[in-house]
């Protein structure tokens, strides 16, 4: 299930790394402040990465990867919605911080719940399918003539909260099965 929602993530969110590359200059109006933009959701993601080694979130992986696509997801969106340089680059720190957070749970995943021998393994099939999404996500990013850039950024940003609501409905969905216990 995880390697889905990454893929999700992942597939939903690189509809912006095209669309954003042609709208953010628009919205910007200087490339200094595209690059700053840039910048600040790296730094974002630093911190992200930061506050995701805290004891309190130990064990607690899939919950980082499934709430940074939703931070990830609502920064999407409000760029698309809202085309503001200086609100774009505060959400921008929270999209960020969610893609920090959503690494670092690939990762801790990766390394607690699959088998040490079979790390290379796990982690040649997530590059593939990274890979994958991302080149999907770029051609279905590229506006073709077909939707504007803005409202392509607007479909990555839902698309990614719908990825990421759905994980939350299924892992709720599997905790209350598993706790439940077999009927009878």
């Amino acid at each position: 299930m995880v390697l889905g929602l990454a893929a999700g993530i992942v597939f939903t969110t690189f509809i912006e790394g095209v669309a954003g590359v042609l709208y953010l200059p628009e919205v910007t109006g200087s490339n200094f402040r595209f690059g700053l933009l840039v910048s600040i959701w790296a730094a974002g993601a630093l911190a992200g990465s930061l506050v995701s080694g805290h004891r309190w979130l130990e064990g607690r992986e899939i919950d980082l990867v499934v709430w940074g696509g939703a931070l990830i997801g609502t920064a999407l969106l409000v760029e698309g919605l809202v085309p503001n340089t200086w609100v774009i680059a505060a959400v921008f720190v929270l999209g960020g911080v969610g893609n920090g957070l959503h690494n670092v749970g690939i990762r801790t995943t990766i390394h607690r719940h699959i088998p040490e021998q079979a790390h290379g393994r796990a982690w040649s099939y997530y590059s593939v399918m990274v890979n994958a999404c991302v080149v999907l996500g770029y051609l279905v990013g590229t506006p073709w003539g077909v939707m504007s850039a803005q409202a392509l950024i607007v479909l990555s940003g839902v698309l990614t909260l719908l990825v990421s609501s759905y994980a939350v409905w299924r892992i709720r969905n599997l905790a209350t099965r598993t706790t439940a216990g077999p009927a009878g």
